[in-house]
């Protein structure tokens, strides 16, 4: 598709070419054609959109319009506007073809920073006639889809890197034998202190004041969970003695999720914390989840207040518990030894 960053404007005249439609949602590459406008200055020359409607065929005087952003489509087998802006007397106009949404359906075209960006940054000219928005509104990613840079595998989890830079986190296959040790049958606490040992991976980097944002998926009855302001980095609930971290052996002896917070993320309907629930502090309240799809996961993080949303609605905040940590790393979790979970797009807005 390189090929197609490079392409001159065309003006169809009146009463030819395909009449306004589109083909069903899909992915497709947005290219940049105007990259020294201030609403598209210093944004990438393409990028990949997710989930969109791609319209073509739009129809209208073309007269004193800037196209800022354009799409291939399948259907037209051209260019076609995403979009534009133009001057209207006095004032300003930013039209924009991106940011379609369907109910009851997953809208991943709405999580594109691209996307948002454009759309805040041409609010904010049309209104202005200035951009000061940096680009991507401040966020950065947290994953690189290399690696695990930044980061610190905490518990016996196997990160691996998917294509569409996608990270899968699952556990490691028991032994073939008595994963414990010793001879068959095992107690059921035993067995049940085994299953439930916690695995996680934490970044490197602590935060206090923050935006972040996780896309994830999990399979049917799966259990995960994003921790923050958790200092211990999981030490008690992987099962590390003390003596293997020293500098952590302080920490109360209890999960993340009591030392600083995990908002839960689970797949069934749960009574009691239920995916966006800051564990044990604050429930959500009937999270819009869809079971089988990615789903996102926003979390505010301020001094007085934690605040969560799931798939851009609001569900569960709190201002915190008196004594815990305002500051600490972020931690994606791998529940117990049977858990698979993947995340992408995961990213932050440091304050």
């Amino acid at each position: 598709m390189e090929q197609w960053r490079w392409c001159l404007v065309a003006v169809v005249p009146k009463g030819m070419g395909l009449p306004p439609g589109h083909g069903p949602r899909h992915d497709f590459e947005l290219f940049v054609l105007d990259q020294k406008h201030p609403i598209t200055s210093g944004l990438p020359s393409h990028w990949t959109h997710p989930s969109e409607q791609l319209t073509h065929g739009q129809h209208g005087p073309a007269q004193g319009l800037t196209i800022l952003t354009y799409a291939f489509s399948e259907v037209s087998h051209q260019g076609e506007p995403m979009d534009w802006v133009r001057q209207y007397g006095r004032g300003r106009v930013y039209t924009t073809m991106l940011g379609h949404t369907w109910k009851n359906e997953a809208n991943p075209n709405l999580d594109d920073l691209g996307f948002q960006t454009l759309l805040a940054r041409g609010t904010e000219w049309a209104a202005t006639g200035r951009v000061t928005l940096p680009v991507n509104l401040g966020w950065r990613p947290m994953l690189n889809g290399k690696d695990l840079d930044g980061w610190e595998v905490r518990g016996s989890g196997v990160w691996t890197w998917m294509p569409g830079d996608v990270l899968l986190g699952r556990r490691l296959p028991p032994e073939p034998d008595n994963p414990l040790g010793g001879v068959w049958p095992l107690e059921k606490k035993t067995y049940n202190s085994w299953r439930s040992r916690q695995a996680w991976l934490y970044s490197k980097a602590e935060y206090h004041e923050f935006d972040l944002h996780v896309e994830y998926w999990l399979p049917p009855g799966g259990n995960s969970g994003v921790s923050i302001r958790d200092a211990s980095r999981g030490h008690f609930a992987i099962g590390e003695s003390d003596a293997e971290r020293p500098d952590l052996a302080g920490f109360p002896k209890t999960t993340p999720a009591h030392v600083g917070y995990e908002i839960q993320i689970l797949d069934e309907v749960a009574e009691k914390n239920p995916t966006g629930s800051i564990y044990d502090v604050a429930e959500s309240n009937k999270p819009p989840q869809r079971r089988g799809e990615w789903n996102a996961l926003e979390i505010e993080s301020r001094e007085a207040m934690i605040r969560v949303r799931v798939n851009g609605e609001f569900v569960a905040e709190s201002p915190g518990v008196p004594g815990r940590s305002k500051t600490g790393p972020i931690g994606l979790q791998l529940h117990d030894q049977f858990t698979t979970a993947m995340f992408r797009n995961v990213r932050i807005r440091v304050k």
